[in-house]
């Protein structure tokens, strides 16, 4: 069981962070993940992996005026 923005959801397999907000259809151009609180680059989404019990937070940034 992992938690993604503070739902929990079914874990099956070590995945991507790439791999889980395709999941997610979380596709916005600008977004920060952390994973336990740990700010992951975006250069590193193909490569950083979420494991069982790892709570993942996706925020996407907007900008306004």
């Amino acid at each position: 069981m992992i938690t993604v923005n503070r739902r929990k959801m079914e874990y099956e397999k070590e995945v991507s962070v790439e791999s889980l907000l395709t999941l997610c259809n979380y596709t916005y151009p600008l977004i920060v993940v952390k994973i336990n609180g740990k700010a992951i680059p975006q250069e590193e989404f193909a490569t950083a992996i979420v494991r069982d019990g790892d709570a993942v937070e996706a925020i996407h940034l907007i900008a306004g005026g």
